[in-house]
């Protein structure tokens, strides 16, 4: 099985530049940074221009100053005037931001490109904004889980394929897209064994280390996770997801609601106007969950059931959109499952066959069953 990250080529390497990397742990950020490596050095490019450090082995930001000080010695050394520095994990030392700053600061790295990983509780803590002036070209980049039409390349399904000639086996990858996900260790056990074997095991060990670091409850978060699956995929209003989670008022699951978004662990859809193209907050939301793996994990952390197959495949389509685009919902007897209002797009999504095709306001409202939509997310 061969996987490329999309992201590689996306990334700029155009100096001076600190970049952020996040993501959801296990989403193949380390593969990422090793590949970039191998591309760079095949295409001709000094290794020792380049320089990889895991920073899970420095304690705090003195001993990730440390390891910046050697290779600021190291490119003196070797007569580096331009390097790519990559920090893989760097929110695992305590007060990591210390230590970047200082040696930007001192003009160690005003020729460099630095990309720096993280899982996303370093965007959740706002420790990115502490580098305002530092970042020259740096962007912010997201990594998510493997999309439906990469997935389906895994499966067999040739890049740039016809989606049409392809139809049958788009729909039989997507069948199997919602039991194992687009995280890279579910994808491998996917194609030996059909299912995602322990990966889920992997998404809990992370969220409960994210909620330790940011100092939040693992029970709210939990009951919360518990009323979001028992739902799904309804509207629901923060009051009755309070309740339905036990939680002390709506505030509290607004609180845990915005942490897991922040996480990317889930999303919050809300009611958009078809006329005016707004969203109105005030409405009942509904959350989906990143991907499949994602509500495995959460149904065996929480004890809860998994949403049956027309809630993963509603979740799946409005996540894949939601990556690119603002997404929500619209209900008025007719429902509009997600609504893409830059497109003038919205989705009725059906298991079955059942075509229609409504116009509501600005959106063209489509009536899309498992093959269609499978076509349809190739294609994103």
């Amino acid at each position: 099985m061969k996987w490329w990250p999309e992201l590689i080529d996306e990334i700029s390497l155009k100096p001076p530049a600190l970049h952020f990397l996040f993501g959801p742990r296990q989403v193949g950020k380390t593969t990422l940074l090793k590949l970039l490596v191998k591309k760079l050095v095949e295409g001709g490019r000094d290794p020792r221009t380049i320089f990889y450090y895991t920073c899970e082995m420095a304690a705090d930001h003195r001993e990730l100053g440390e390891v910046l000080g050697e290779i600021v010695k190291l490119k003196k050394r070797w007569g580096v005037s331009s390097a790519l520095v990559l920090l893989d994990e760097v929110t695992y030392p305590r007060e990591w931001y210390r230590a970047l700053k200082f040696y930007l600061d001192q003009g160690h790295f005003q020729n460099d490109v630095i990309i720096a990983t993280g899982s996303v509780s370093m965007y959740a803590k706002r420790e990115v904004e502490t580098f305002p002036g530092r970042r020259g070209w740096g962007r912010d980049y997201v990594m998510y889980p493997l999309s439906f039409k990469k997935f389906a390349e895994v499966q067999g399904v040739p890049p740039g394929a016809d989606p049409t000639a392809w139809r049958t086996e788009l729909a039989e990858a997507l069948e199997l897209y919602l039991k194992c996900g687009g995280y890279p260790a579910a994808v491998v056990n996917c194609a030996t064994s059909g299912n995602p074997g322990g990966a889920a095991d992997v998404v809990i060990s992370s969220l409960a280390f994210d909620l330790a670091r940011l100092k939040r409850s693992e029970a709210y978060a939990k009951r919360l996770l518990k009323a979001v699956l028992e739902t799904a995929p309804s509207p629901v209003s923060l009051n009755a997801l309070a309740k339905e989670a036990e939680l002390r008022s709506h505030k509290i699951a607004f609180s845990y609601l915005n942490l897991l978004e922040s996480l990317y662990l889930l999303r919050q859809l809300y009611y958009i106007d078809p006329y005016r193209l707004v969203e109105d907050y005030k409405k009942p939301r509904k959350i989906h969950l990143l991907d499949p793996l994602v509500y495995q994990a959460a149904a065996k952390w929480t004890g809860a059931k998994i949403p049956h197959e027309a809630a993963l495949l509603e979740a799946t389509v409005a996540m894949h959109f939601a990556r690119s685009h603002r997404v929500g919902y619209w209900r008025d007897g007719f429902e509009v499952d997600v609504v893409v209002p830059e497109l003038g797009l919205g989705i009725e999504v059906k298991w079955g066959k059942k075509a229609g095709m409504k116009r509501v306001g600005q959106i063209v409202a489509k009536t899309l069953d498992l093959e269609e939509l499978a076509q349809l997310l190739y294609q994103l």
